[in-house]
């Protein structure tokens, strides 16, 4: 129906649809079929100074894009309103090709002050409309000052709103569904707000930014829920770039499962020829990713970088992931900080070729490898975390901090505990002595704050053992434990410790200092493989002829339980050629009696420089824990027949600090 004059402003048309309830207030009036003709005579029929078109209540079916200048805005009524694609009017792009079902007029100069909101668009794809990315919800191309708000895109079998070479732009409050690409794809942003908008079923990402041609950054995505029910190998929000850089990122509050990796971002690689590289200034905070079928964070190749205050948990590999650039190995600078890592069927927390990277204050557990693994960092620091029961996958096998090709590091003030269930103050004994078996009544374990029942399976005359614990944290409970107790002494049922050890320095890492960390209930405490590493404490013997008498001289006593991770022999004299002597590291107990070589013993080597030393390890050791109250020994059996002099230092970590 041609333009009427209801007597609204100029700069405001009102569009009814064939099945708006109240025509006769529109300026146009469509009959149903390539409603888009009307529209675009109502848009066209604006001032060239702006307007904006209201349309009513109903669906407006189009056959063809619906293009718009700037100074524009359009208004729907809401869900009520909805712009609908015809049956069968672009299947595979043919014959309109690429299109926006609302897009802008001029994509080269670009179209400015633009508001778009409170309406539906359906691409329509079981209609005939699917097949390719082509039937976008909304194509804007160049401009600047753009809000698209309260819009519910669904069906197309495109991008749901596309964003490209634009400043000032807010995207907020959308409703996305159905797509074939992503739910809001984005090229070279500039001061961009994407905000509160709940996208899901799309075949590419929930939200894609890529600048890889062009600079971009001053972009915040906050508060958006994202999931994926389609089997696609895409990203909740994914950005990425190359050497012309993005800065000032801000990743917050949104809650992102079943995607491939729920945030993925991947950076420059930095300026190979001349070491530089930008300082992202990326901050990824406050987000909840679960249930990915990769990783919940992932950082590739990013520079100034930090991650805090997230929950991880439940993905299929790592919780959070940061890999530098594998080719220029340049700094990644990065920190991940205050997270909860939990449940993730990897590792917690994987730092690789990253270097000059913080982790710290970070809650780690319950996950199936490691809680958090270094792999070839340098300059890292590793402070103040909380990591427990990792290994969930193989009892025994994984670590609750391991270092791999971690130099130059600090590995400080971390507690890698492991707990088993003490039930000690929750049963009690029967009148008469004997043997008892206490069965869990779950096997599987439980979790946090999960109340288990464990009951008396042979009931006598007493009331029966019933009893509940509330745990801070999951354990692996065995089922029919025996527990032989005498009169009046408490019953216990230790769960199965999970962790090899609280922290694992490989023999590839060198000049670190592992100091003030806690690593009590593990099955060993640190386990040490590496070189030049500064403990706890590195106590030293005097000087041990081993050409005199046979001695073992009190070199360190323990105030708090500790672990021996390893030793050092120091040749303070030359060594001939005649036969070695032993060299040995004992235990001496108040009452009982000394043990010489409890922790370990090896023979002095022959023809050895003075200076020349020899490191111990872990793996070296016959025994590693010592006990608070006991004394460490250090001796030799003394007889050599002819020169040899050596210092032994003890490499000592305290269990809890």
């Amino acid at each position: 129906m041609a333009y009427q004059n209801k007597g609204a402003m100029a700069a405001t048309i009102v569009v009814a649809a064939s099945d708006s309830l109240n025509k006769a207030a529109a300026n146009y009036v469509c009959d149903g079929t390539a409603d888009d003709v009307e529209i675009q005579e109502a848009i066209d029929a604006l001032p060239a100074g702006g307007g904006k078109v209201v349309l009513l209540d109903g669906v407006f079916v189009i056959s063809n894009k619906i293009e718009y200048p700037s100074i524009f805005e359009m208004q729907g009524q809401g869900i009520a309103t909805i712009i609908k694609l015809a049956n069968n009017t672009n299947p595979d792009g043919v014959p309109l090709g690429v299109i926006g079902l609302l897009t802008n007029k001029d994509q080269v100069a670009g179209n400015n002050k633009v508001y778009i909101h409170d309406l539906a668009i359906d691409g329509n794809k079981l209609g005939g409309n699917g097949g390719g990315n082509y039937n976008y919800g909304i194509r804007h191309i160049v401009g600047s000052d753009l809000r698209f708000e309260g819009l519910f895109i669904t069906s197309g079998s495109g991008v749901g709103i596309s964003v490209s070479d634009a400043t000032d732009i807010a995207i907020k409050d959308n409703r996305i569904t159905d797509m074939g690409a992503c739910g809001i794809g984005a090229d070279y942003l500039r001061s961009c707000v994407i905000m509160g908008n709940i996208i899901d079923d799309t075949d590419d990402e929930g939200i894609d930014i890529n600048h890889t041609g062009g600079v971009g950054g001053d972009i915040v995505i906050s508060g958006n829920i994202l999931n994926l029910s389609n089997n696609h190998d895409e990203s909740g929000i994914e950005i990425s770039y190359n050497t012309y850089g993005m800065q000032r990122i801000i990743i917050t509050n949104n809650i992102i499962s079943e995607y491939y990796i729920g945030i993925f971002i991947k950076g420059s690689n930095g300026d190979v020829a001349t070491g530089k590289q930008t300082q992202e200034s990326i901050i990824v905070s406050g987000n909840h990713t679960f249930s990915n079928r990769l990783h919940g964070i992932y950082l590739l190749a990013l520079y100034g970088a930090v991650v805090s205050n997230n929950i991880s948990e439940l993905n299929a590999d790592n919780g959070i992931r940061v890999t530098g650039d594998t080719v220029t190995r340049l700094r990644v600078n990065s920190s991940v900080l205050g997270n909860i890592v939990s449940q993730n069927m990897q590792e917690g927390i994987f730092i690789e070729r990253a270097d000059s990277c913080t982790v710290s204050g970070n809650d780690v557990g319950l996950n199936t490898k490691d809680g958090i693994f270094f792999s070839y960092s340098l300059n890292s620091i590793c402070v103040g975390n909380i990591v427990y029961n990792n290994s969930q996958g193989t009892y025994n096998t994984y670590n609750g901090i391991t270092l791999s090709r971690f130099d130059y590091g600090l590995c400080s003030g971390n507690s890698a505990d492991d707990w088993a269930a003490d039930l000690s103050e929750l049963l009690t004994a029967d009148a008469a002595a004997g043997t008892k078996i206490i069965q869990v009544a779950s096997t599987l374990g439980f979790r946090p704050k999960q109340t288990v029942t464990i009951s008396d399976t042979t009931p006598d005359t007493e009331d029966g053992v019933i009893a509940s614990i509330d745990s801070l944290t999951q354990l692996t409970l065995e089922a029919n434990l025996v527990n032989n107790y005498g009169v009046a002494q408490a019953a216990q049922i230790d769960g199965k410790v999970m962790q090899r050890s609280g922290i694992m320095i490989l023999d590839t890492s060198n000049n670190n200092s592992v100091k003030g960390n806690a690593t009590q209930g593990n099955v060993s405490h640190i386990l040490n493989e590496g070189s030049a590493i500064e403990f706890d404490k590195a106590p030293h013997s005097i000087a041990l002829d081993l050409t005199g008498a046979a001695t073992d001289i009190e070199t360190f006593h323990a105030s708090c339980p500790c672990v021996l991770v390893g030793y050092t022999i120091l040749y303070s004299v030359a060594t001939g050629g005649g036969a070695g002597v032993e060299i040995r590291v004992g235990r001496y107990q108040d009452g009982v009696a000394l043990d010489g070589d409890y922790f370990d013993t090896s023979n002095s080597e022959l023809n050895k420089a003075k200076g020349y030393s020899k490191n111990f390890v872990t793996a070296d050791l016959t025994q590693a824990v010592i006990a608070a109250g006991d004394t460490v020994t250090v001796g030799t059996a003394g007889g050599k027949a002819d020169t040899g002099s050596v210092i032994v230092i003890l490499h000592i970590v305290e269990m809890a600090n």
